[in-house]
């Protein structure tokens, strides 16, 4: 008995749990192992483990799964990327050992403490705090003159645009007036080059302009969604920090800059997704008020033809959606039934 007091007197299981956290980070290379950054990492992380009551109940079965469901993404990620570089063959044999679980209990550890201490902090923050107003209209045609503004750079140096061997592929389609067409690229997405493109050639003449002026498009559509999806916020009275937060994100962050000038179907495919979600959070909206509105059946229809023929393997995706829809508007389950059917 006084072994398992002195335990938790001094708090030995969490300090366990810190250096299985710290052995993990290190492994992985997230930090060095034995300079002076590692160490400092390594004595906040006893601090924040020793602090924290392990048996709080206060929203732990929600902390719990959150925590699993990170750390195994990221071991299970780290795996399929070591089968790319290496050509490991068996994923279950990688995954399924000891070296793995050790993995995932050190980044639990983690999860599970950062969660502890940010998810009642979280549910205790209310998003709603929209105290100021401006006209839709406005907040719209403002957020997307300040995105292409910030992705403009990104054009004028890398104009007309960044291309890869798919890009290439889905030009080479479109200079042989679709006489090779195959099913490897969506046609969807080789049309939606196309019109720009040839527009630009006929007009300019040249094939730079014609690849310019499909960027150019392709940055106007994802500033235009990235925009209505700060509307769609803004009338759901989000906060105006945390518009103003969004729209900064969208518009500085590195990675949207490139792959707005990317000539992929990825790009235009992730914005169709914003939509589609956007669409499915309006029906579960009026489904929970008794009013289905057939404008919303129709977006939500149209934006999901437009996922499933933007992107071959969007099916999947599409599936599950299916099966989670059917499951949570029981009540209209005969427009569904009909909408997936199409």
């Amino acid at each position: 008995m006084k072994f398992f007091t002195w335990i938790k007197k001094y708090k030995i299981i969490n300090i366990i749990m810190a250096l299985i956290t710290y052995a993990v980070l290190c492994s992985y290379e997230i930090i060095k192992a034995y300079d002076v950054l590692s160490w400092s990492v390594l004595i906040i992380l006893i601090l924040m483990y020793t602090k924290i009551d392990i048996k709080n109940k206060v929203l732990k079965k929600d902390i719990i799964i959150l925590s699993i469901l990170f750390s195994y993404l990221i071991v299970f990620g780290n795996i399929v990327d070591s089968i790319q570089k290496n050509r490991i063959l068996n994923i279950f044999t990688e995954f399924v050992n000891i070296k793995s679980l050790f993995y995932i209990i050190g980044f639990f550890n983690l999860f599970f403490i950062i969660l502890t201490y940010l998810i009642p902090k979280l549910y205790n923050y209310s998003l709603k705090k929209n105290n100021f107003k401006i006209k839709e209209k406005n907040l719209f045609f403002i957020s997307f003159i300040i995105i292409l503004l910030a992705w403009l750079p990104y054009f004028l140096n890398f104009y007309p645009g960044t291309l890869i061997s798919d890009s290439f592929t889905e030009l080479n389609i479109i200079v042989n007036n679709f006489s090779i067409l195959s099913n490897h690229h969506p046609l969807l997405h080789v049309i939606f080059i196309a019109i720009p493109y040839n527009v630009g050639l006929k007009i300019f003449g040249t094939m730079t302009s014609g690849i310019a002026l499909a960027t150019i498009c392709q940055m106007i559509i994802m500033a235009s969604i990235f925009s209505y999806f700060l509307v769609f916020l803004y009338k759901r009275k989000i906060s105006k920090t945390i518009l103003i937060l969004i729209l900064l994100y969208y518009a500085f962050l590195p990675v949207h800059g490139y792959y707005s000038i990317s000539m992929l179907k990825d790009v235009i495919f992730s914005g169709l997704v914003l939509l589609l979600t956007m669409q499915t959070i309006k029906i579960m909206e009026n489904y929970n008020n008794n009013e289905l509105k057939i404008k919303n059946l129709i977006s939500f229809l149209f934006i999901s033809l437009l996922c499933i023929f933007f992107r071959n393997n969007a099916i999947y995706m599409y599936l599950i959606l299916i099966i989670i829809s059917l499951l949570l508007f029981k009540k209209c389950y005969k427009t569904f039934y009909l909408i997936f059917l199409i």
